[in-house]
């Protein structure tokens, strides 16, 4: 990135229209071709996948999901038996989007996982030429995998390893109807339950009735926890940064262009160093990104009258009780919803917790204490994290200052990178 360039204006030229659909009749664009391109995730190891494919493209076909019958939509397949997954190419954009409607579908047993690809989330997405068909899934008996970020999506904690996953969803099902549910696992095995789970209901009622009946309840000798998560409708600004209502506003409908370029940005830079120093792409670092981090924190200085920045960020979290920390199941379901709105600003970056586990966020528990001298009791009910770009920390700061989380608002100040890195925190 050269010296030379203004940031702002950065933002600005990655805010476009989103490109139109070229794939209405004849051979499909090969523009279009991330947002034709489906990903099926969770294919039964009993069934060949070409068995999978002609289950959703007639499902599809019944749920009027096919816009030009009889013909086939799937254009081209790839199947891979051994990881249990498939990539699907659509002959048009608009048959892909209503074959993302099928997250979820359940096939011998099985609920598919089917997700747009890497490429989709980078390039962005296709403005349909045609109107896309919207499926009936309730009548298709579909809840799926994907748990959007809102007011009425649950956690659900404190659940034995015991339980099958479809036992978990028919026990919420129990207080209301469920638009989705995801219950985490290992992701090692990828079957194991680590022992909780988000689900999104599809009113408030059903939110209610399950916290009102399932929170506290015991199931083979374990006492659930069911709460709200961060939702849209828990997010409140109070005037405690330095940017005004209306610069937040911008900033906010930019930053999801800005991050995809830095984003690409990043990976270069990674790929660059790897080819270069002839290490990992994953080692921590990049020469390119720490020149653009002392750039945009000039920038973000001079601009917005900020005496500090940092990729670093500090989260006050007072709603994190020390009971809550202790209860591994409770404090991995944190750890969960905390990382995940957290890449939602940008890339975030993974470290060795204690020269084991990988982590992008770091919540110190109370046990910590004794591990690491350098870490002060003030630092219970804190959360540590660094990004890749220090103006996704920057638009955190500004956009997720305040939010309240389990009744109680979240404050964010930038933090030592180096304190952060030998954990000296208080």
């Amino acid at each position: 990135m050269s010296g030379s360039t203004n940031p702002q204006q950065g933002v600005s030229q990655a805010q476009s229209q989103i490109p139109l659909s070229t794939s209405v009749s004849g051979a499909p664009s090969q523009n279009d071709l991330h947002a034709r391109k489906v990903y099926v995730g969770g294919i039964p190891r009993d069934f060949p996948g070409d068995q999978v494919i002609r289950f959703l493209v007639d499902t599809l076909t019944r749920a009027g999901g096919v816009l030009d019958p009889p013909g086939n939509p799937v254009l081209k397949n790839f199947i891979n038996s051994e990881k249990r997954f498939i990539f699907m190419e659509f002959r048009s954009v608009e048959e892909a989007y209503a074959a993302i409607q099928l997250d979820g579908i359940r096939f011998h047993g099985v609920n598919l996982r089917i997700r747009w690809t890497d490429d989709y989330e980078k390039l962005g997405p296709i403005r349909p030429r045609r109107q896309v068909p919207v499926l009936d899934t309730a009548a298709l008996g579909i809840i799926s995998t994907k748990v959007e970020e809102g007011p009425l999506k649950v956690f659900i904690g404190g659940l034995p390893k015991e339980l099958s996953e479809e036992q978990i969803k028919n026990l919420l099902l129990n207080y209301g109807r469920l638009k989705s549910f995801h219950l985490v696992k290992d992701n090692k095995d990828l079957t194991t339950s680590r022992g909780f789970a988000f689900c999104e209901y599809t009113d408030e009622r059903g939110v209610s009735h399950a916290i009102k009946y399932l929170n506290g309840l015991k199931i083979y000798g374990r006492s659930i926890n069911v709460r709200r998560t961060l939702g849209a409708a828990n997010i409140c600004f109070l005037p405690s940064s330095q940017l005004s209502d209306e610069q937040k506003r911008v900033f906010s409908d930019n930053l999801t262009s800005y991050i995809s370029l830095v984003s690409e940005m990043i990976v270069q830079g990674q790929e660059l160093n790897a080819q270069q120093a002839m290490i990992s792409p994953l080692q921590y670092g990049s020469e390119e990104l720490e020149k653009h981090n002392d750039q945009m924190s000039t920038y973000i200085r001079q601009h917005f009258s900020y005496n500090y920045t940092s990729t670093v960020i500090e989260l006050k979290v007072p709603s994190l009780t020390r009971e809550m920390l202790e209860n591994d199941t409770e404090y991995a379901g944190v750890c969960e919803e905390l990382s995940e709105e957290l890449r939602k600003f940008g890339s975030l970056r993974q470290f060795f917790f204690n020269g084991e586990d990988m982590r992008e966020v770091f919540v110190p528990r109370p046990r910590d204490l004794n591990i690491f001298t350098t870490i002060q009791e003030s630092a219970i009910g804190k959360a540590y994290a660094e990004f890749e770009e220090v103006t996704a920390a920057f638009a955190c700061y500004n956009l997720m200052n305040n939010r309240v989380y389990m009744g109680m608002p979240v404050e964010i100040n930038f933090a030592n990178k180096d304190q952060f890195l030998t954990k000296q925190l208080n």
